[in-house]
């Protein structure tokens, strides 16, 4: 596969449209056809489904989407990276950091800051992905560290609890148990809940599963979602209580919604700093010091 290739079919898959691929690739709408065509005869698949009507990505294309764009992203790094290094006679080191959705992006953005702060020298580069894409970075080598919701990917992954925070409920001002200053995990467990779904390793999923599950082995979970974003969206809707961390939720600003601790729940949720095991570099090794302080 050839970048530019993949770039043309990011354009489309984007847009799920030839025309305005083509327009957005900078190019005719002829020679992006080809290209297309040029990768998905190189990989043996058909990428998009087209009519008259509508164009739509094949499994195969929404599975080569979650690719492309990783391996576009990480071209734009390196080139990002050898440029700095020849401007500055590579005095500048460079972290590469993966997080996924649910880590408290404010207490990132402290850490970040202090990072920077004490070592002008660092340069941080924040990288957005799945679960299975932090841990494919850092065996590749491609991330130094990532910062996650879930541990224990095997053999060659370290895995420290940085951050530990209590679970709160998460629920509409006007619900009838938002008038309690402190409510029972075991008495929402009943309620209508909204939460992650269990296969994207998102948001504390899997340690909210476990809390909610102790608590009542049928809890009534009425729908599930990708990200905190829209989880935060359908608890206002009114769809039902959702299960987060203060720390997760101190970005958002969000009239009309309650926070409430839950004063029975038996654990913590963590945020997990994963690296590859071995010799960690000095700025590494800085990061992850100053990770353990923040708060």
């Amino acid at each position: 596969m050839e970048l530019r290739h993949l770039r043309h079919f990011v354009a489309v898959a984007e847009e799920l449209h030839f025309t305005r691929g083509a327009q957005r690739a900078g190019i005719e709408q002829s020679p992006l056809s080809r290209s297309i065509r040029t990768l998905e005869r190189r990989l043996g698949v058909v990428l998009f489904e087209r009519t008259r009507r509508s164009t739509k990505l094949t499994p195969a294309g929404e599975r080569l989407l979650v690719h492309a764009r990783a391996l576009l992203a990480s071209a734009d790094e390196a080139r990002i990276d050898v440029r700095t290094a020849a401007a500055t006679g590579d005095t500048i080191s460079h972290l590469h950091i993966g997080i996924c959705d649910g880590v408290p992006f404010a207490r990132l953005a402290r850490l970040i800051s202090e990072v920077k702060r004490d070592s002008p020298q660092v340069v941080i580069h924040v990288h957005e992905a799945s679960m299975a894409q932090n841990v494919e970075g850092l065996r590749s080598g491609f991330l130094d560290a990532a910062l996650t919701p879930e541990s224990g990917y095997g053999k060659g992954i370290l895995s420290e609890a940085v951050w530990r925070d209590p679970p709160i409920a998460l629920m509409p001002s006007g619900h009838p148990l938002a008038v309690k200053k402190r409510i029972k995990l075991s008495g929402i467990v009943k309620e209508p809940l909204v939460l992650s779904r269990p296969d994207t390793g998102l948001s504390q999923q899997s340690q909210i599963e476990q809390l909610v599950r102790t608590a009542n082995s049928t809890p009534n979970i009425i729908s599930r979602t990708m990200t905190l974003s829209v989880l935060v969206t359908l608890v206002l809707a009114g769809y039902g209580i959702g299960i987060a961390t203060a720390a997760q939720l101190e970005a958002v600003e969000v009239d009309g919604l309650a926070l409430r601790p839950l004063s029975d729940a038996p654990a913590d949720l963590k945020t997990w700093l994963m690296v590859h095991e071995g010799t960690l570099s000095e700025p590494l090794s800085r990061f992850i010091e100053r990770a353990r302080t923040i708060i």
